[in-house]
């Protein structure tokens, strides 16, 4: 599989899993990836939020990438994620050149945040936004 597809399939199926586990873990109670503000804490499980509360975490990557050239083809610069396990019934005769290297790389990702805690949040936004227009008014008349 080529690194890009890899990269890319695996930041879907991460995203897709939160999003399809959301619903039946709030029927039993709970929330997965509740839309929420950043504290001052350093015991955070994620790096940011986004202004709608949307969590914002780093995928780590850490993977063995191969790069083979062989003899009689034209090398076109794909790198694929090896392989440790290669089933198959064909074989070939020509030379090859392998080699086999390490990268490492982080992904911020904003995971999809549950729909009841997102609308609370919200909710709770504008009564925030109310109340300091209020007190700005209140504020605006003492002068």
């Amino acid at each position: 599989m080529e690194l890009k597809e890899f990269v890319k399939e695996a930041l879907i199926q991460i995203s897709e899993g939160v999003r399809d586990a959301q619903e039946p873990i709030r029927e039993k109670g709970g929330y997965l990836n509740p839309a929420i503000r950043i504290g001052k804490s350093t015991e955070i499980s994620h790096i940011s939020s986004l202004s709608d509360g949307q969590n914002i975490y780093t995928v780590d990557f850490n993977i063995a990438i191969s790069v083979t050239e062989n003899s009689g083809t034209k090398a076109d610069g794909k790198l694929t994620v090896a392989s440790i396990l290669n089933l198959g019934g064909s074989t070939t005769s020509s030379e090859s050149n392998s080699t086999l290297s390490k990268i490492a790389f982080k992904v911020p990702l904003a995971l999809p945040v549950d729909p009841v805690t997102s609308s609370n949040l919200k909710a709770q936004d504008e009564k925030d936004k109310q109340a300091h227009q209020q007190m700005m008014k209140e504020m605006q008349r003492g002068y």
